[in-house]
C-alpha cells in the first residue's frame, strides 16, 4: 500500500471511529463543524492535505471549537495536536521537509488568528513558535 493510500485509510478509520461525516471534499482547505460532527476535508494527494484532514478531525475529536474558546486558542491547540499526530504517524522520520513546511504554515496561521482578533500574541503562542520542533509533540 503506498503512503497516500495509507494516509487515506488512517483518515477513514478516524472518521468512522469518531462518528464524523464528510460534508464534501475540498481542494486544499478544510473546516470542522464540531457540534454536528461534520468536516470538509481535501482529497489526499500529498502530506499537507493529509495533515489538513487530521487537523479538522482533531477539532471534533477534542471538542475544540470557537464556541468554547477564542479562535486563536482553538487553532493553537489543534495545530499542536496535529503536529503530535504527525509524529505518531512518523512523518517526522519519513517526510521531515514536508512536516517542517506544515509546521511553519501552522504557526503563521495561529499568529494570523491572533492578529485577526486584534489581540497581542499570547506568550504561550510565542513560546511555541520559538520552540524546537521536538516540543511540537507536547500538549
Amino acid at each position: 500500500m503506498n503512503d497516500l493510500k495509507k494516509f487515506e485509510s488512517i483518515v477513514q478509520k478516524l472518521l468512522k471511529k469518531h462518528n464524523i461525516k464528510i460534508i464534501r471534499r475540498s481542494v486544499n482547505s478544510g473546516a470542522a463543524y464540531v457540534p454536528e460532527r461534520k468536516v470538509i476535508i481535501p482529497k489526499i494527494t500529498n502530506i499537507h492535505q493529509f495533515l489538513i484532514c487530521i487537523h479538522e478531525i482533531g477539532h471534533i475529536i477534542n471538542n475544540w471549537s470557537y464556541n468554547k474558546m477564542s479562535k486563536h486558542r482553538c487553532e493553537f491547540l489543534t495545530e499542536k495536536w496535529t503536529l503530535q499526530q504527525a509524529r505518531k504517524y512518523k512523518l517526522d522520520k519519513h517526510y521531515p521537509t514536508e512536516l517542517e513546511m506544515y509546521s511553519k504554515i501552522a504557526k503563521r496561521y495561529v499568529v494570523n488568528c491572533c492578529h485577526n482578533n486584534h489581540k497581542k500574541i499570547p506568550s504561550y503562542v510565542m513560546n511555541w513558535i520559538k520552540a524546537k520542533p521536538s516540543i511540537h509533540a507536547e500538549l
